[in-house]
């Protein structure tokens, strides 16, 4: 999406707190996994019960070789048997899915969902951003963005195609207990019902709880338990004060969190995704709905211009191929302010001290 279809305040207001991406759309398929085989993989590598499943060789860092010239952003990865399926931030109009069996050789798949409902794209705000993934006994939900506002989708093959739960977002426009619903004519005015970027976390109780981004008007993560995969249960809770004048700015977004020996760790990006100032933090709580104390160390991952790794952010984690887990995450192509970005991953691990430990690149 461009940005002047904004207009001039509203650019300096919100334009940047939002994703925004461009590329095409495809359409090959494949055959899913066993839905059984992802079901709590992570939590799996966690506690280091996951089997190898090849002799993989890792290239850390590395842009993906994704057959496809368009940007690629906000990457979600999930594990189904012994292949890797990637959900980005890419046409802005749909999403689509990319799969390998080794991190090195990418097929494009197809088109996994589309907007059918007129909220997901009333007004033309936003464009179809940040999907999350999430695999379930039942199959496998997505959490998407689609015109600022967060919906939900379910399908029975990681590959699609993924149907609405309900014609309304799930947060957002009221609902889920962000804004009040009123919707003025220029959707522009309704920041209030906004939502972006949401992210689930299946607790070891069982309960999920819903992750995801919020204006008021700063960009700020919130989070809502839920009493199971589609219906919020309580009030959004804001997990971090602001802090306009560290690394962060006004941003935090891209929320991802581990729940491992009775302490969550949050993950999260901040400050304007197409600047060079754009980085990944980390903090913990003994609550999954906080409050979370930053990390001294923050910004955990940043740019590094001597090596021309420029903005890394919003990222998931994935089991990897030899009892581990990976961090997938995207990087701006060069120094402009722009959307062209590029998707890499990297070992991720919690040491002795159980705190979480990103190798830098």
């Amino acid at each position: 999406m461009s940005m002047n279809r904004l207009s001039p305040w509203w650019v300096l207001l919100v334009a940047s707190v939002l994703h925004m991406a461009c590329g095409e759309e495809s359409s090959t398929s494949s055959q899913p996994g066993d839905v059984q085989d992802s079901v709590g993989a992570l939590s799996d590598v966690l506690e280091g019960d996951l089997p190898s499943v090849a002799d993989i060789e890792y290239k850390f860092h590395t842009v993906l070789p994704i057959p496809d010239s368009g940007s690629l952003a906000d990457p979600h990865v999930i594990k189904v048997g012994d292949t890797w399926y990637l959900y980005a931030t890419h046409s802005q109009t749909s999403l689509e899915v990319w799969y390998s069996d080794d991190l090195a050789v990418w097929t494009e798949g197809p088109t996994v969902w589309s907007p059918t409902v007129d909220w997901q794209t009333r007004g033309d705000l936003c464009g179809i951003w940040a999907p999350h993934v999430e695999p379930v006994e039942a199959g496998f939900y997505l959490y998407y963005t689609a015109n600022c506002r967060i919906g939900v989708a379910h399908s029975d093959s990681p590959l699609g195609p993924f149907e609405e739960v309900f014609d309304h977002p799930i947060v957002g426009n009221g609902f889920g207990g962000i804004g009040d619903g009123v919707l003025a004519d220029d959707l522009l005015y309704d920041w209030d019902d906004m939502a972006i970027d949401a992210f689930l976390l299946q607790r070891d109780n069982g309960k999920p709880v819903l992750y995801f981004t919020a204006l008021s008007p700063l960009s700020e993560l919130y989070a809502t338990p839920m009493e199971d995969f589609t219906t919020l249960a309580g009030s959004p809770q804001k997990l971090l004060s602001a802090e306009v004048n560290s690394w962060e700015g006004i941003i935090r977004e891209g929320a991802w969190v581990f729940e491992r020996d009775g302490l969550f760790t949050l993950m999260y990006s901040g400050n304007q995704y197409d600047t060079m100032d754009y980085a990944m933090g980390v903090a913990t709580a003994s609550s999954p709905l906080g409050p979370f104390t930053r990390d001294p160390r923050n910004p955990l991952l940043k740019t590094n211009a001597e090596i021309q790794f420029y903005a890394p952010g919003h990222h998931s984690v994935a089991p990897g191929a030899h009892d581990d887990f990976l961090i997938f995450y995207h990087t701006k192509v060069d120094t402009e302010r722009n959307d062209s970005r590029r998707v890499r991953y990297g070992p991720l691990w919690f040491d002795e001290d159980g705190v979480v430990q990103v190798e830098q690149p």
